[in-house]
């Protein structure tokens, strides 16, 4: 009995020895990666090469050079990144007592590093060239104190790298290798954030939670003028972004940001990458984004100024929402009718089209595929627009346009006129066509007197084109994607030509110091080669997804002169052409 006793309270030592172990495992919630300085000068080169300041990267380093009275980064690494990470043993610290029981507590469940590839002393040097920085060092048994404020920071060499923390007690933990902790970070980005959602301590996520959902309560109430339909749509819309910031609160594993330049396009892109923890409902909705074919690759058009395209599979949360929205907008639709003057018989005829139309595009989100694109034109003196949904059932939308027709044959015989059913056939699909009286006079240079409107229908997908030449653009779309049938797009992509827009602009703009601006950019985007994009592309990564941003070279290259060529600011201590007074000198050092 007695050594039964001693191995039950052996093992609940050890059980207790092991939670604590577990509790005091510390994981970053917080990492900053910055890219090597090697890596980041080199960056800086092709940034001022695009912008016409081929000594950008020379310049920073004599700055450098000047501040550090010359000592430059003596002792540092250039080869390798700097961090800054935060851990957390998964504990939220709580005050209680004095500011002083606070900040024990918080450094008991929180740890505060920066890393530096580089000798202390040297940097300790360096720093001490600046008198505030000289008086605010001491250094105690290989510990630098440094005196910021009313805050004492420490500094200590650990291999090859200085580490600098909030607190004296974490030097001894820090960890031993911080290039481990930045994965492929410094590899992909000059700068770049994660937040390690799932390392975050409950309670944090719980609080901002609560504070979140009080705010979302506190404008569900209908506005004043707001219909039921806009009140409808307005509160399915609340409520889907309610559930998507929980979802992503208490699911995201890592959410990250980055800032590249690409060496071999000399594009720079911004990444938002979302990963999702194993067997959540956020991770089943991120596995949807991934590369799938596409009946509309002939929308992602050359010479388009925008176009875009989304394609993929849903789950069964994203058809629930899907659905609702088509309720709420049939609804407000069907409720219309009695505004219109119909007689009891339109009336009825009309419902049943509308819901014809309602159950199509239901019966679509049910097939749990989406497969869409668009693209618009916009030149100087002409602008039409292009798109296309995959549909369960384009016999039915067929149908319902004849109907519809008809109808129109019989009370306004003028207006049906105007439409053209089953126009011509190209590839399978039926033109029905509709030319109308241009509805705005600023749109007539674009368009012409009348709007060429194209619906194009066939068994499995709805086209639509509008504008100026639309039956010959939507047949050069078609043919495009013929030519492209089976090859897969990204989940999401979208193009915008910046040149495109700026000369349309200039053309067409509202004022003349609109018309003024944008001509300047026109022009200044005249020499970029049709590189002038900004892209929009989402792309699958493990266990999530990754948003990526990107101003491609001529871009970059037309901002940069913008910036060259901006006026200057009045400098210190009198107009331009003056040199700074006495008082606007900097101290000596």
């Amino acid at each position: 009995m007695r050594k039964t006793i001693l191995v039950l309270l052996a093992s609940v030592a050890l059980l207790a020895a092991a939670m604590r172990s577990t509790a005091a495992e510390m994981k970053p919630v917080a990492t900053v990666s910055v890219a090597s300085y090697d890596k980041l000068m080199s960056s800086v080169g092709t940034l001022g090469q695009l912008a016409g300041n081929p000594n950008l990267a020379r310049g920073i380093e004599g700055m450098l050079a000047m501040f550090t009275m010359g000592r430059g980064l003596t002792g540092v690494d250039k080869t390798q990144p700097w961090a800054v990470v935060v851990l957390s043993d998964g504990v939220q610290p709580v005050f209680r007592g004095s500011p002083e029981d606070y900040q024990k507590e918080m450094a008991a469940h929180l740890a505060q590093y920066v890393f530096i590839p580089a000798e202390a002393k040297q940097l300790a040097m360096t720093a001490k060239q600046f008198p505030p920085a000289a008086n605010a060092i001491k250094v105690n048994d290989g510990v630098y104190e440094i005196q910021s404020g009313p805050k004492t920071i420490f500094a200590q060499q650990k291999g090859n790298w200085t580490v600098i923390a909030a607190e004296k007690v974490h030097l001894a933990t820090a960890p031993a290798d911080p290039v481990s902790l930045l994965g492929d970070l410094p590899k992909n980005y000059l700068v770049a954030v994660r937040i390690s959602v799932k390392n975050l301590p409950p309670e944090s996520r719980e609080s901002f939670l609560k504070g979140f959902h009080q705010t979302i309560e506190l404008g569900k109430a209908q506005r004043p003028g707001e219909s039921d339909a806009e009140y409808a749509g307005r509160k399915l819309a609340t409520t889907v972004g309610a559930e998507c910031v929980t979802t992503m609160t208490n699911e995201l594993e890592d959410l990250t940001l980055g800032l590249a330049v690409d060496q071999s396009t000399s594009n720079v892109h911004l990444d938002i990458e979302a990963t999702a923890q194993s067997g959540t409902k956020l991770a089943d909705q991120l596995a949807t984004m991934k590369a799938a074919t596409s009946q509309f690759n002939g929308l992602v058009a050359p010479g388009a100024a925008a176009c875009g395209n989304r394609v993929g599979s849903l789950t069964d949360a994203d058809v629930t929402r899907i659905k609702q929205a088509l309720t709420i907008v049939q609804k407000s639709a069907t409720a219309d009718l009695a505004n219109q003057g119909l007689s009891a018989d339109e009336v009825k005829s009309a419902t049943q089209m509308i819901g014809d139309v309602f159950d199509v595009f239901g019966r679509t989100a049910d097939a749990k595929k989406i497969d869409a694109g668009v693209t618009a034109f916009l030149e100087p003196d002409a602008a039409a627009v292009v798109g296309g949904l995959a549909v369960a059932d384009g016999a039915k939308l067929d149908k319902v346009l004849k109907q519809l027709v008809g109808e129109l044959q019989q009370s306004d015989p003028d207006a049906a006129k105007q439409i053209k059913l089953n126009a011509e056939t190209h590839e399978g699909v039926r033109f029905h066509t509709m030319s109308l009286p241009t509805p705005d006079e600023s749109m007539k240079p674009l368009v012409g007197d009348t709007l060429e409107i194209v619906i194009g229908i066939a068994d499995d997908k709805l086209l639509l084109a509008a504008g100026r030449d639309a039956a010959g653009k939507l047949k050069q779309a078609i043919k495009r994607s013929k030519a492209a049938a089976g090859k897969e797009a990204p989940p999401m992509h979208g193009s915008l030509s910046v040149g495109a827009l700026a000369r349309f602009v200039a053309a067409n703009g509202k004022s003349d110091i609109d018309k003024k601006h944008a001509g300047m950019a026109a022009a200044s985007l005249k020499e970029a080669g049709g590189k002038d994009h900004l892209l929009i592309t989402v792309e699958p990564v493990d266990k999530g997804a990754r948003l990526r941003i990107e101003a491609e070279e001529g871009l970059i290259k037309a901002v940069g002169a913008a910036a060259k060529n901006a006026p200057m600011g009045m400098p210190a201590g009198g107009p331009p052409g003056q040199m700074p007074g006495p008082g606007a000198m900097p101290p000596s050092p």
